[in-house]
């Protein structure tokens, strides 16, 4: 639960152990706003931390392709900044592995529904117009977001272990 940041911290450190210290400090800051009732800063923060993790997931998927067009294309989207693009490019190439199953199983469409629902979040958060955050959407994602993290770390790690085969 956010509301216990000492639990909630133990937890993502239990099951991401190698937890990069950027996503830490915005997921410790995120669960201090939510303490605090500062929703729209709790998910800004969440969202931060997800796209951090698709930057390290998708630098990390750039040596796991085969074709030197798709490294440089994604290569591209990671130097561009292109989210939307970046997750559309992760999902797509996510999807087309299908070994080893415990990895990849599932992995496109938990995923990339998740870390997007919460990049939508945050800009639901910032934008003027929508402006519109409220408790039970942010502590649900501060729910999910763990074990989203932990597909995410795997996916990376068998990325990093497995050059050139995708």
């Amino acid at each position: 639960m956010p509301e216990d940041v000492t639990g909630y911290m133990q937890h993502i450190s239990s099951i991401v152990p190698s937890l990069d210290p950027v996503i830490r400090q915005y997921v410790q800051e995120g669960l201090g706003s939510f303490q605090r009732e500062m929703f729209f800063s709790a998910a800004v923060m969440l969202g931060a931390a997800s796209e951090k993790e698709i930057y390290l997931v998708g630098g990390s998927l750039v040596s796991a392709l085969k074709n030197p067009t798709a490294q440089t294309q994604l290569t591209n989207l990671l130097n561009g900044r292109s989210l939307y693009g970046l997750l559309n490019s992760v999902g797509n190439h996510v999807a087309s592995c299908k070994k080893p199953q415990n990895v990849f199983d599932g992995a496109q469409i938990h995923l990339i529904s998740l870390l997007g629902s919460i990049r939508v979040q945050r800009n639901d958060a910032v934008h003027p117009n929508t402006a519109n955050v409220d408790e039970d959407s942010v502590r649900l994602s501060y729910g999910a977001f763990p074990h989203a993290l932990q597909k995410a770390e795997a996916l990376r790690k068998w990325f990093a272990q497995n050059p050139g085969s995708v």
